[in-house]
């Protein structure tokens, strides 16, 4: 957790300097959250826009081949299966949102196997056990700072929320630890006291206000040298707790 914390103040830069970018794109007329000074022809929203719609403009698509004949009908299926999934996982609006963030600082997006805590969040579009693509903000991203390059960070992972009650629940998670967890209030501001992109969208309404069910934060980090996922909560209180959960990384090798 000491690591996590400080490698997130080191970071606190980069995200002031997006939100101050998001706040230009953004305009003087879209809410109170924007850069109130008034610009006529907003350059930053059309380089947007015509960058963005190139680089992902629909749903990828997936081409598997074989050499051997025998299994071709077993390809096609699998091929077949794999175009309805990114269908399904709408995979190209969260490409869209990747390619953004990208735009303006560092677009990251997480593929696994969705866990309970992931389909009480997106049950709209998601159930328990299946594969998914989900975008993370910047504000909720933290990785080893004293890595030359990605490929050599000692830690990396991602802080996200979750409803009180599926994490007391769910019986992966130890049973000592989530019986103490209490709920996390959504905050406008990180830990370090820099502004949540998030923030912006609620402007005068941003404060941390009441949610329609109790939500606490969780932090997934994966270890690469230990071939581990470890997941922490952080409840606000600033006190370290055991881990939720630690298993082993099922996965490519290079993460």
């Amino acid at each position: 957790m000491a690591a996590k914390d400080r490698a997130r103040q080191l970071q606190e830069a980069f995200r002031t300097k997006r939100v101050d970018a998001v706040k230009m794109f953004a305009g003087n007329n879209w809410g109170n959250g924007g850069d109130p000074r008034i610009r006529y022809l907003n350059l930053i929203g059309n380089y947007v826009r015509i960058v963005s719609r190139h680089l992902i403009s629909k749903d990828p698509r997936v081409l598997i081949t074989t050499n051997r004949r025998e299994h071709r009908p077993a390809v096609d299926a699998m091929q077949a299966w794999c175009n309805l999934e990114v269908q399904r996982m709408e995979l190209a609006g969260t490409l869209q949102r990747v390619v953004l963030d990208g735009l303006f600082s560092l677009g990251i997006c997480k593929v696994a196997l969705s866990a309970p805590t992931d389909f009480s969040v997106l049950h709209r579009r998601l159930k328990a056990g299946m594969p998914y693509a989900q975008r993370v903000d910047l504000d909720d991203w933290v990785h080893d700072p004293h890595a030359r390059d990605l490929s050599e960070a000692c830690f990396m992972g991602h802080r996200f929320r979750a409803p009180l009650s599926v994490v007391k629940e769910w019986d992966q998670f130890d049973k000592k630890v989530r019986s103490t967890l209490t709920a996390t209030p959504l905050s406008t501001y990180n830990e370090q006291g820099d502004e949540r992109i998030g923030g912006l969208q609620r402007g005068e309404y941003s404060g941390d206000g009441e949610e329609y069910e109790d939500y606490v934060d969780l932090w997934e980090i994966f270890l690469p040298r230990l071939g581990a996922v470890v997941t922490l909560a952080d409840d606000g209180s600033g006190e370290t707790h055991e881990p939720l959960r630690v298993q082993p990384w099922l996965g490519p090798y290079c993460g």
